[in-house]
């Protein structure tokens, strides 16, 4: 019986006749990049100006009156929670709840002025202004 680890392994893996890509010279040693498809993004649409002047002025007056009430609540706890200047951080926290009430105040008067029709919203695309569905 004969040894079937008695063979050389060069004799099994490769033939005389035959020469590796290595030998011959023909091999790619950079790979290939792939590329990825582009998406088709659409181009935004700008929508601003249909919105009416008086709501965008209104919106943006909450977002700067939520801001400072955000702003001033935070540096008023950590003026009094680290103890460096209590007195003057009650003071900031008073002027940030003052603030926050206001901008509560202002969001529901501007909220009912919406649901009472006088700003054009919810008009365009056939959408109905009352349940949101479309007509």
């Amino acid at each position: 019986m004969a040894d079937p680890f008695d063979t050389d392994p060069d004799e099994l893996l490769e033939s005389e006749d035959a020469t590796s890509e290595y030998e011959k010279g023909n091999f790619d040693i950079e790979p290939e990049i792939p590329t990825a498809p582009s998406p088709d993004i659409p181009s935004p649409e700008d929508n601003y100006g249909d919105v009416d002047g008086n709501l965008r002025n209104s919106f943006w007056l909450l977002v700067l009156v939520f801001n400072v009430s955000l702003f001033a609540v935070s540096i008023g706890v950590m003026l009094v929670g680290f103890g460096t200047h209590p007195r003057l951080g009650l003071q900031v926290f008073a002027v940030g709840v003052v603030f926050g009430l206001y901008g509560w105040y202002r969001y529901r008067k501007t909220k009912e002025r919406i649901e009472d029709g006088e700003f054009d919203v919810g008009e365009k695309d056939g959408m109905d202004e009352t349940d949101g569905e479309t007509q």
